[in-house]
């Protein structure tokens, strides 16, 4: 994956890079989430700076060199006093004030006499001005809405003449690039084979670059836990190491997508070469414009906004393949949830035909977000979403064609419908996604379903062979049309009582094979007692019982599937009372 990053970060840089320093340098708002720029502004007087307060302003691209930020270690400071704020009084200590103490106390970063007053004098406006700057800063926070995102913190210098940033004085630039040597020197250094280009080439510890790779914890370091000897378990020459910062900063801008209820980074490799890839198709990737008209879209309205940029891609010929990078991130912590490499655009051909077919069937919009539903939480009412790495394994399974246990999926749908079940909460729509998400898997061939045909036909038929094959045995066509009986006397019920006392009897959905054959003659005596049993209820029921003596004893079906069935004939009611209306009438 990550020479498919670096090989994306060679593209940016030689695309879009006007100025050397900024391959150094790092967006502080590449995901949008650092649109507020409080500057400390300083004024220059008699040849001195003066701490003047906070300017507000609204962050621009075209100021990123000007910022200079390159963000450090967490508890530590950057490589310029720019920053983003976590806690103002925390960030005020550890990224500016220790900034300016580490560049102070460094033997190894040389200053001029008049460089290093420059900087004394900064650091002690901040110190003196300490408590006014907190104050400040938290009455200006009080204006932004939560919803704005994070505050980035830079320095601001007024002179008579003109308007400064960090990146505009030399002496910040400098020292951005000397901390730059000397943190990754200590971290230790040689000439070596980059596991990247494999060149040999000087190499040093590639870590800092995705965080769930660091140097800071000893199970990280190789070389009997030296730190010196971290390079050998990663060595990265400095040329792909900016490739790899660069790619990585873009596709966290513009190649991060939603699945589901997760984020994921799409990251094309181009296995021939990027020069045999169409120029329509990298523009895909790497023009901003036509990323946001993907995201944007509305000519397919079907299709959510994380489908629809695999939907274009399913029409790409197989000379690249995409890897999905789930991440999880925590402040500045970074967690892989999944990686799911190497799958080719032709497998979305494959995907995208058969949701059409599931939209066409039952005239809705199909995503993942409907599998979402059954694995994300285990409880809806959960506030931690427990059940991603399920989700993750069945995404993965489904772009590589890999197949499904069916009990294991029948496990996590019947688990989420007898909630809504129980609850009496999107009853109908969480059926609904379990039939479409059944279907779905179905026809992918992921899963396998029990068929067993019958030769005589009969009156239902139509409706189970528009959901062939999920209903091709006799149990399931047996429970499913009980479901449908059972639903019609709940209906009847509620009608007249405004309740429905007969739910009981279905035991909150977990019901075995002895308590659906006891069920039937239930239903049947109450819709009597009702005075309901008309006609056509009478031709369900005889099909139900036809059904269910064709299966004869031990169905071999597990709990799940047996109500999972019979919640679909509840949930299609409308399939069934439209044959046997008609067939009565």
């Amino acid at each position: 994956m990550l020479d498919a990053v670096k090989e994306i970060g060679d593209i940016i840089l030689g695309k879009k890079i006007s100025y050397p320093l900024e391959t150094l340098l790092e967006d502080p708002n590449a995901e949008g989430r650092y649109k507020n720029v409080f500057c400390l502004t300083f004024e220059e007087r008699e040849g001195k700076y003066q701490y003047k307060g906070i300017e507000r302003e609204e962050y621009s691209t075209d100021k990123l060199v000007r910022y200079l930020y390159r963000g450090g270690p967490k508890n530590g400071a950057n490589f310029s006093p720019s920053t983003k704020v976590t806690e103002i009084d925390k960030t005020l200590k550890n990224k500016i004030i220790g900034w300016f103490k580490e560049v102070l106390s460094n033997k190894n970063i040389k200053l001029s006499t008049e460089e290093r007053a420059f900087l004394e004098n900064l650091s002690q406006e901040i110190m003196n001005n300490t408590e006014k700057l907190i104050k400040e800063y938290n009455e200006l926070i009080k204006e932004i809405p939560k919803k704005e995102g994070g505050i980035f913190l830079t320095f601001k210098f007024r002179s008579p003449h003109k308007i400064e940033y960090l990146g505009d004085k030399e002496v910040f630039v400098r020292i951005l690039q000397d901390l730059l040597r000397i943190r990754e020197g200590k971290k230790g250094s040689t000439i070596g084979i980059c596991s990247i280009c494999l060149e040999e080439k000087e190499v040093s510890v590639g870590d800092g670059i995705y965080t769930f790779f660091t140097v800071d914890k000893p199970g990280f370091i190789a070389g009997g836990f030296k730190e010196k000897e971290a390079w050998k378990n990663f060595p990265l020459c400095e040329d792909c190491r900016r490739s790899l910062e660069k790619g990585k900063e873009y596709i966290n801008k513009e190649l991060t997508f939603k699945l589901g209820g997760l984020s994921y980074q799409l990251i094309p490799k181009f296995v021939i070469g990027k020069e045999f890839v169409k120029e329509d198709v990298l523009n895909t990737f790497f023009e901003t414009n036509k990323l946001i008209n993907l995201r944007k879209r509305e000519a397919k309205k079907y299709l959510t906004d994380e489908e629809d940029i695999l939907n274009y891609l399913s029409f790409v010929e197989d000379n690249l393949t995409l890897n999905f990078l789930f991440i999880e991130r925590r402040q500045s912590a970074e967690k892989i949830l999944a990686l799911i490499e190497d799958v080719l655009p032709s497998r979305f051909r494959t995907i995208f035909n058969i949701k059409d077919k599931i939209d066409k069937l039952f005239e809705t919009d199909f995503t993942f977000r409907n599998l979402w539903t059954f694995f994300s939480k285990s409880d809806p009412n959960n506030r931690d979403q427990d059940l991603i790495n399920y989700f993750l394994d069945i995404v993965d399974r489904i772009f590589k064609a890999r197949p499904i246990d069916k009990n294991f999926l029948m496990q996590f749908i019947m688990k989420r419908v007898r909630i809504a079940f129980v609850r009496e909460e999107y009853f109908p729509q969480v059926v609904k996604d379990a039939i479409m998400s059944l279907l779905f898997l179905t026809y992918l061939n992921l899963i396998q379903m029990e068929v067993k045909l019958m030769d005589e036909e009969r009156l239902f038929d139509p409706v189970f062979k528009r959901f062939s094959p999920t209903f091709d045995h006799p149990v399931k066509k047996g429970l499913f049309l009980l479901g449908a009986l059972t639903q019609m006397l709940l209906n009847i019920q509620y009608s007249q009582r405004e309740s429905t006392p007969f739910r009981k009897q279905l035991k909150s959905l977990k019901m075995e094979e002895k308590d659906f054959k006891g069920l039937l003659p239930k239903v049947i005596n109450k819709l009597q007692e009702y005075d309901a049993f008309d006609k056509g209820k009478q031709k369900i029921a005889e099909e139900a019982s036809y059904y269910l003596l064709q299966a004869g004893d031990n169905w071999k079906l597990s709990n799940d599937e047996l109500n999972f069935y019979f919640v679909c004939g509840m949930n299609l009611l409308p399939e069934i009372t439209s044959i046997v209306y008609e067939k009565t009438n």
